[in-house]
């Protein structure tokens, strides 16, 4: 029964939802966490040799500026 059950539950979503709209999702598993604060702080870590250059969590985290959100309303 239970088979049936869950094979019953793929059929209904098999083609999934759609929409015509445009939808902006925003999604983060890490709230507050800070890795680089600034530029300089990643300069430090990469002369102290932590290999950064291959991780791009650590290269790329930054906090948003208002142009960051400007661009994203536009």
């Amino acid at each position: 029964m239970k088979l049936r059950t869950t094979l019953s539950a793929i059929k209904s979503n098999w083609k999934g939802w759609r929409t015509k709209r445009k939808i902006v999702v925003l999604e983060s598993d890490d709230w507050g966490s800070v890795r680089m604060p600034s530029k300089e702080i990643e300069n430090k870590v990469i002369e102290a040799g932590f290999p950064i250059v291959n991780r791009p969590h650590e290269r790329f985290d930054a906090l948003e500026s208002a142009q960051d959100f400007e661009a994203l309303f536009e």
